[in-house]
């Protein structure tokens, strides 16, 4: 019978919501601060890495491998550079977004010189020169110390 009695009680469902809130509350916070936490993080981290791109021209060159150097990096370096600054690289060619006018200058100005070496490479088939090598090498370099 005392059970019942409970049941009827305002004043315990008044506590046991009480409880209730002041969980759901908690939860609530811990998952807040959590995200929160995640975000700065992020914001850390804001600053890109691009060097795996210099390593990657560098190990398939001394592979002898030239054109697939040129071709494969900046390839992957395009497609990085395109979702760093907004841009969906499946929809525009290099040059359309080199001639955009929405990239900054230097990375800009980096892509063309890079591209004036990609480009005979991937669509005429051609063997870069070892002065081509280091002009491709050079601008990879400037650019990644800029990013």
């Amino acid at each position: 019978m005392k059970m019942a009695s409970y049941l009827y009680d305002v004043s315990f469902w008044v506590v046991v919501n009480l409880f209730l809130a002041i969980a759901v509350i908690g939860l609530v916070l811990i998952k807040y601060s959590m995200e929160r936490s995640a975000v700065r993080v992020e914001k850390v981290e804001k600053k890109p890495s691009l060097v795996e791109y210099l390593d990657l021209f560098e190990k398939l060159a001394q592979q002898g491998d030239f054109s697939k150097a040129v071709s494969e990096t900046f390839a992957r370096l395009f497609k990085k550079l395109c979702e760093l600054n907004g841009f969906d690289p499946r929809f525009s060619t290099p040059m359309e977004v080199i001639e955009g006018g929405k990239l900054p200058e230097h990375i800009r100005q980096a892509l063309t010189e890079m591209y004036a070496v990609y480009e005979p490479v991937r669509y005429g088939l051609k063997q870069p020169s070892n002065q081509e090598m280091e002009v491709f090498r050079r601008t990879l370099s400037k650019l990644l110390e800029s990013v």
